[in-house]
């Protein structure tokens, strides 16, 4: 009788360990669950809130990109650019290799047409692309293209050495050419395009709101609007992002390690022979026991601190 109470203490012990940690991981993984609604309804909303703001970039962007198009041609006599690449086809790493720095009369210009061509395209791209009808999100490389192309133009049309108002001032019959001189205008051309995009998307008391798209200061405005607008899409995009849909493959590995030391392995123990108790007793069973508490408890720490990293910080 006396061993049989000896044995009944490490079948106790053994069956003790088991359900606490059953109970644990069951409680864990309910709770992963839920974490991942969360995510997966925050990742959802995040979406959305991008489609939103593609949707109103696009709709700000790709009709009026289409009239700066057909100004530069036509104030450049419809000689820009010299080639124009399939849409397709269009990229920065092509316009920059092939279709500026020395290409044409006019290579800055040159370039500043191909740039927008390759923001419209990839507008419409984004617009068509399966991603999108899925529910799905654009490929990153789009939206670089189109943040690169916007860097060039406004950094081109204007600032620094060899700009696009160079190259006009070269030409243009102004004994000196001024950035608000409607140089894009004649008696048989206007653009109203533009300057109703102005009217429309800058209060009154702004000094843009009277620009009218038809000098060199309200086209670098024009691209430099595009380029804040297109940092909040930006922002965003990867606000979507960086919402990892694999957040808990190291959870799982601690989830499984767990059932495997905290739950069948005593669980293993209780299935065995009785007198293997009476065989690994005194310090070994202690030690025994210890390790696979010690194990458990670490593997729980290491899985909760796991879950608190993935743990939306805000919803």
């Amino acid at each position: 009788m006396v061993v049989d109470r000896k044995m009944s203490s490490p079948a106790w012990f053994f069956s003790t360990v088991s359900q606490v940690m059953a109970t644990i991981i069951a409680f864990i993984i309910s709770l992963i669950a839920v974490l991942q609604q969360l995510r997966y309804d925050r990742k959802k909303r995040r979406i959305e809130d991008f489609k939103k703001n593609f949707k109103e970039f696009d709709r700000k962007y790709s009709n009026s990109t289409d009239e700066v198009m057909t100004l530069l041609k036509e104030f450049y006599d419809e000689s820009v650019p010299h080639t124009v690449p399939e849409p397709s086809k269009t990229n920065v790493d092509l316009i920059q290799s092939e279709f500026s720095g020395g290409s044409g009369t006019y290579p800055i210009s040159n370039a500043i047409w191909l740039h927008t061509y390759n923001i419209n395209n990839k507008l419409d791209s984004i617009n068509s692309s399966e991603e999108i009808a899925r529910g799905g999100m654009p490929k990153e490389e789009k939206l670089l293209e189109i943040s690169d192309s916007i860097d060039y133009i406004s950094g081109n049309i204007l600032k620094g050495e060899n700009t696009m108002a160079d190259e006009i001032a070269s030409f243009v019959d102004f004994e000196e050419l001024s950035i608000n001189n409607d140089i894009f205008s004649n008696d048989d051309t206007t653009y109203t395009g533009l300057e109703k995009w102005f009217s429309h998307n800058f209060s009154n008391n702004d000094n843009k709101y009277e620009q009218n798209g038809q000098n060199i200061l309200s086209l670098l405005n024009y691209f430099e609007q595009m380029e804040k607008d297109f940092d909040e899409l930006r922002t965003s995009y990867e606000a979507v992002t960086t919402i990892s849909d694999n957040g808990l493959n190291e959870s799982l590995n601690y989830i499984i390690l767990i059932l495997i030391i905290g739950v069948f392995l005593p669980i293993l123990s209780l299935l065995s022979v009785p007198n293997s108790f009476v065989i690994l007793s005194g310090a070994a069973l202690t030690l025994y026991q210890a390790v696979i508490v010690g194990i458990s408890a670490i593997f729980v720490l290491l899985l909760l601190k796991d879950i608190n990293e993935y743990l939306p910080l805000e919803y």
